[in-house]
């Protein structure tokens, strides 16, 4: 949306000086002309009101339209690891996912090894997504508890998993407790910290914290407790069914809302 917005009025710019009337430039980078365009197009947020809850502030040109996965009857995987995948979660009963999805940094390996000396500590079964780089595969570790793999596929294994520790995209966030898992944010950037005051206020994981400020000790407590406390699954589990039940109404409300013209602003 904001392209949209950015090239429409630098087109409109550029135009006004080749034109010499330079004079109405301003007017067209003002906050009324701003706050006119994005009233001008219809925006809707793929996010569940039984995650996010109603948001009374939306304007007429907004909707909260739900969250909508990819529907697949059928599976056919790119990824190599995928049958190393399906043989752990056969192996494992509680599975934990830790993932940092597309967060990259330059001090992967000493976080990784963090979260490992504990992982191994409680003897939980974990499957560590590497994603971009957040995380990394060390030389030495318990090969029989914990999986590395580059990526997995959220609609095929996220219902097979347990609980998930993520850096709070909006995405992960939203599909992990539309799957009914266990939640706990470690954020990294921009809106993170947001989603990860959600999960807790759900109900479905303990309060996560930021990377910059993760300690081992900190992070026992929160694991121990996320893996342990059968109340955050159960939150998760509850919801994820709510989200089930507003699928359909969901869908037609957003069709309706994509067909109606949009009142004058």
């Amino acid at each position: 949306m904001a392209n949209i917005i950015y090239n429409s009025c630098k087109s409109d710019f550029i135009d006004d000086s080749n034109n010499n009337k330079s004079s109405n430039n301003k007017n067209k980078f003002s906050k009324k002309n701003i706050l006119q365009t994005l009233l001008s197009i219809k925006v809707f947020y793929n996010a569940s009101a039984s995650i996010v809850g109603q948001n009374k502030y939306l304007k007429p040109n907004a909707i909260l339209a739900g969250f909508f996965q990819k529907q697949t009857n059928s599976y056919s995987s790119q990824n190599p690891q995928e049958e190393t995948i399906l043989a752990f979660l056969a192996t494992h009963k509680k599975v934990l996912l830790l993932t940092f999805g597309s967060m990259v940094s330059t001090n992967a390996i000493k976080t990784t090894k963090k979260f490992l000396s504990i992982l191994e500590e409680y003897n939980i079964a974990t499957i560590i997504a590497t994603g971009a780089g957040a995380l990394e595969q060390p030389k030495d570790y318990d090969n029989k508890n914990i999986l590395f793999v580059k990526s997995l596929d959220y609609d095929r294994f996220l219902p097979k998993i347990y609980a998930i520790i993520h850096h709070g995209g909006a995405g992960t966030t939203q599909n992990s407790i539309a799957n009914g898992c266990a939640n706990m944010a470690i954020t990294h950037a921009v809106d993170q910290p947001i989603w990860g005051t959600v999960i807790y206020k759900l109900g479905v994981g303990p309060k996560g914290t930021a990377i910059y400020k993760l300690t081992k000790s900190k992070l026992r407590k929160k694991i121990f407790d996320l893996y342990n406390n059968k109340s955050y699954k159960e939150k998760a589990t509850s919801i994820s069914q709510k989200i089930k039940d507003e699928y359909q109404s969901d869908k037609q409300e957003l069709y309706d809302f994509i067909q109606q013209p949009l009142p004058p602003a």
